[in-house]
């Protein structure tokens, strides 16, 4: 009895391995995609967001000022003076390295569970608990 559950067994393992093999790229882009909607949410409620939107205000006062030490360049230049206006210097806001950490924590939790509900689905057919 053993041996034939043996058996079974593997046999139901090479057809599940099949599926997988033969279904993983439509799979993988089926989820992939459902990520799609969610991000577009994302975008849209971070947006109404109160500190982001002051955020984005503090980001835009370096592009302005950007412009404004680039158009005083040209200037300079134009006028055959030595250009006095210094280089653009940029300054990486330690919020984005932490909001990213924390997306990814979270998203790596989900990715984790994911692999569990994978991994029990495949035991439950292997097993035969769960055949078509």
């Amino acid at each position: 009895m053993q041996e034939a559950e043996l058996a079974r067994r593997a046999e139901r393992s090479a057809e599940y391995n099949r599926g997988v093999a033969d279904t993983w790229r439509e799979r993988a882009d089926t989820t992939a995609r459902s990520g799609d909607d969610a991000h577009a949410r994302f975008a849209e409620l971070l947006a109404e967001e109160p500190w982001f939107a002051a955020y984005v205000e503090y980001r835009a006062a370096r592009y302005k000022r950007g412009h404004v030490v680039t158009e005083a360049q040209q200037a300079q230049t134009a006028l055959g003076e030595h250009v006095t206006a210094p280089e653009q210097r940029w300054y990486d806001a330690p919020i984005l390295e932490e909001i990213v950490s924390a997306v990814e924590k979270q998203a790596a939790e989900q990715g984790t569970e994911f692999a569990r509900e994978l991994d029990a689905a495949r035991e439950a057919y292997v097993s035969g608990t769960n055949c078509p």
